[in-house]
């Protein structure tokens, strides 16, 4: 089957909103989004409640973090709500973590930087966790 956009369409679908189509011959109805948000999506619905919960509180500190003028290109953990710590590397926050015994998907470290979340990437050491910028330290 192959749907065709016009070109209001095409721009709304591309913004990630939802553009309702019905099928040419069968009147079915569909719902169409680009391809790159319908990905964005899946992707944020296979993060763990407990990271998304930690980037929450991650995002929700990050403007006070970057105010004190020491902290910017610190490390910093969050399990759900509460901070776990700061340091000068994600490996010795790591190692908090595992000390305290959280379970994988339940922490998130994150770089003190004005970029935020923008560059994270898994560390394949401990699958789950995630970090900010790669760093050859981490």
């Amino acid at each position: 089957m192959r749907l065709d956009l016009n070109d209001d369409e095409r721009r709304r679908a591309q913004k990630g909103q939802a553009v309702e189509v019905t099928a040419p011959g069968t009147d079915e109805t569909y719902v169409v989004i680009a391809k790159p948000r319908c990905d964005a999506e899946v992707a944020a619905a296979d993060i763990s409640e407990g990271i998304r919960l930690s980037q929450e509180a991650y995002r929700r500190d990050l403007p006070d973090l970057l105010r004190q003028t020491s902290l910017p290109g610190q490390w910093v953990a969050y399990h759900r709500h509460e901070r776990i710590g700061i340091a000068q590397d994600g490996n010795t926050l790591l190692d908090e973590c595992v000390r305290r015994g959280l379970p994988d998907g339940e922490f998130f470290l994150g770089w003190i930087h004005p970029y935020g979340l923008e560059t994270e990437e898994e560390i394949s050491s401990r699958p789950g966790h995630v970090f900010g910028p790669a760093n050859e330290d981490s």
